[in-house]
């Protein structure tokens, strides 16, 4: 009876982590892909786009609320450079740091 309670208890637990997963997150290493830059003078406007390569053995998901490497590597990152800089200077430059995912868009932080 008591190892039921137990079990109970940690399935709770296991499904109120997994409730509260509103950011998902991962550290990684790993390189720009189809980087694109536009920019027009006249308007000043314009914007950059990229993707991340990630090999897996660079990758680490959140133990309490995963981001996969899939959605990682399939996301396109896009900068409206009107309102700021981009944050990368073309393609193949190593990016390291955290991804989170709020409101539906990926962050590097």
């Amino acid at each position: 009876m008591i190892k039921m309670i137990m079990l109970v208890g940690i399935l709770s637990t296991l499904n109120t982590y997994a409730a509260d997963c509103t950011q998902p997150e991962a550290q990684f290493f790993g390189k720009v892909t189809g980087f694109e830059y536009s920019y027009d003078d006249y308007s000043q406007t314009g914007n950059c786009t990229f993707k991340l390569a990630i090999n897996s053995e660079d990758y680490k998901e959140s133990g309490v609320c995963p981001l996969s490497i899939s959605e990682a590597t399939s996301y396109e990152f896009n900068f409206d450079l009107h309102t700021m800089e981009c944050p990368v200077k073309g393609e193949g430059q190593k990016l390291s740091g955290y991804l989170s995912k709020k409101d539906g868009t990926l962050i590097i932080e």
